[in-house]
């Protein structure tokens, strides 16, 4: 969101946001409901199966819309035209889930156990999990990974989940969440 408001101002045009306070699937389609209504002249939607319907209403009404997250590059033509979108913009989770786990190295050396939580198993986060695991294990291969674990989009739950994982396993020694909610669930979770 950063970067699409810099974006905006760096190239003076008017955007606005509408984003509801949940982060689950009612949420968002809520929320480009909203920005259809309000007559954008282009959206910035979503590329996973479930948030097609908002970009394919944004379509019908000559709005563009540009998928965020998910990849379409193993879609087909016709996948792609489901879609409703005129382009996607996503993100290198190999890598960035490779820096990651550089990161932990950089800072804390090799620790274990590690474990990595995801908001459910999908493309991108998959693939941030694939880069975290193997630069993981190129560093640190006698220490151990924990079996994945999806903390899901409810922030509450995410934390009650995040709470059993620290109870279960009181010596982890660092953790890769790799959905923007789990900055929120694992600081609140070892908060309490």
């Amino acid at each position: 969101m950063l970067g699409f408001w810099d974006a905006c101002q760096d190239y003076n045009i008017d955007c606005k946001f509408f984003v509801d306070s949940g982060s689950d699937d009612a949420a968002y389609l809520m929320a480009g409901d909203k920005a259809i209504a309000y007559g954008s002249s282009g959206l910035v939607g979503a590329s996973y199966l479930q948030y097609f319907s908002v970009n394919l209403a944004a379509k019908k009404l000559g709005i563009p819309a540009v998928g965020f997250h998910g990849n379409l590059a193993g879609f087909t033509e016709e996948e792609k035209a489901e879609a409703g979108l005129i382009a996607w913009v996503a993100p290198a989770a190999i890598q960035y889930g490779g820096a990651v786990a550089q990161a932990i190295f950089d800072k804390a050396g090799c620790v274990s156990p590690v474990i990595v939580t995801q908001s459910s198993f999908n493309i991108a986060e998959d693939s941030a999990n694939k880069g975290f695991h193997d630069k993981w294990v190129s560093l640190c291969p006698e220490s151990e990974i924990l079996e994945t674990q999806q903390e899901g989009l409810e922030p509450v739950a995410a934390m009650a989940k995040i709470s059993a994982i620290l109870t279960a396993n009181p010596d982890l020694k660092a953790a890769f969440g790799t959905t923007g909610g789990s900055i929120n669930a694992w600081g609140k979770a070892m908060q309490q």
